[in-house]
């Protein structure tokens, strides 16, 4: 059974984190663009895992509070809220993009476009609605979540 990394973990939580304390997410300097509701959404998720520590909290406490074996599940969530998936909870490379189209900075459009299309097509296949355990979504997520990243870090 595989689990998130503690990286991308605190990755996940420190953006959700960010966007609570109304820090505007950034790709390369750039505002990355969310709504009021996706923000919410991403909230949503993390008090569903960690219900007894806020968000104004620090990413440690936070990531501490989230158990291990249910971090796939909070990646399942947060692609859920912020419509990644199809109504049969499957990912979803047209829903994505019309995402990353919404959202991304004009700049890193294609390079998301062809990164998020790459995760889709290389760990989507694996995913499992019906898995309890969310562990069939942890490697979409993860390859997700490296992507932006990595994406975003370069100049």
């Amino acid at each position: 059974m595989q689990f998130f990394s503690i990286s991308t973990c605190l990755c996940i939580i420190g953006l959700c984190i960010s966007l609570s304390t109304q820090m505007t997410p950034t790709c390369r300097g750039m505002a990355i663009h969310m709504t009021p509701e996706e923000m919410d959404g991403l909230m949503t998720c993390m008090s569903e895992m960690a219900p007894d520590v806020t968000v104004q909290e620090d990413a440690a406490k936070m990531g501490a509070a989230v158990p291990k074996n249910e971090m796939a599940c909070l990646g399942k969530c947060i692609m859920s809220k912020e419509g990644l998936l199809d109504d049969k909870g499957m990912p979803s490379k047209d829903l994505m993009m019309a995402k990353i189209n919404a959202s991304m900075p004009d700049s890193v459009i294609v390079e998301m476009d062809t990164a998020a299309a790459k995760c889709v097509d290389n760990h989507g296949k694996i995913v499992n609605p019906n898995d309890a355990t969310c562990q069939s979504y942890h490697e979409l997520t993860q390859c997700m979540t490296i992507a932006l990243i990595e994406l975003c870090k370069k100049p």
